[in-house]
């Protein structure tokens, strides 16, 4: 079973996001905090698989929270759901170790994926704040590559294994994950880059300078 806490101090946002997570995701279960102190109070007795956090809360908000369990070491994965609009508070909560940003305004399905996303082991990114906002701060012009094509810093690294001649087992093996997981990567990218087979996405991503970082 897939645990959730969502922090919001909306209680009727909070109580319509667990509405959809637990009606759209098998075997999910939220719990519910309307305040960072709260969520840190569940967080001090349950193991969450995520937690999904608003940034402006009152009191000790989200940029906090997220801090905080960063500060603890904690495996907890946190990402921003959020209307938050400041490029700069947004990029900090990435800083200190948030998976993504939704935004509010992003549809039920998209939540979903999002999370599905997250829960993979891969940062989440909004495609559309991704063309319009600039708070992404990517480190160089390859990242930004990348990131315009949606691809993930997980299917980059399953790319680059592929460039270098490994099989599909030997890429699970290398990135400590199932050969289905790899399969699933693949056949993302094999999408993404409009490719029929592993040789036509390799020579697409080259195309494209999606591997120059990898090539150095």
């Amino acid at each position: 079973m897939y645990q959730f806490l969502i922090v919001d101090d909306h209680q009727l946002f909070a109580e319509g996001l667990q509405f959809v997570i637990e009606g759209l995701i098998p075997n999910a279960s939220c719990d519910l905090a309307f305040s960072s102190t709260t969520a840190l109070d569940h967080l001090s007795v349950k193991n969450y698989d995520l937690v999904l956090v608003d940034l402006n809360m009152p009191g000790v908000d989200g940029l906090a929270l997220i801090r905080a369990n960063v500060s603890k070491e904690s495996n907890i994965q946190m990402v921003i759901l959020s209307s938050e609009q400041d490029k700069h508070r947004i990029h900090q909560a990435m800083k200190a170790g948030a998976r993504g940003f939704i935004p509010k305004s992003a549809g039920s399905g998209k939540v979903v994926s999002a999370i599905h996303t997250i829960l993979a082991g891969d940062i989440y990114y909004d495609a559309e704040q991704l063309n319009q906002a600039s708070w992404i701060n990517a480190q160089d012009e390859h990242e930004q590559r990348l990131l315009l094509y949606g691809i993930t810093s997980r299917q980059f690294e399953v790319l680059n294994l592929m460039r270098s001649g490994q099989s599909n087992k030997e890429i699970a093996r290398l990135l400590s994950v199932s050969p289905n997981t790899v399969k699933f990567h693949i056949k993302a990218l094999l999408k993404t880059l409009q490719a029929k087979n592993r040789t036509e996405c390799i020579e697409r991503a080259k195309t494209l300078r999606l591997l120059d970082e990898a090539e150095k």
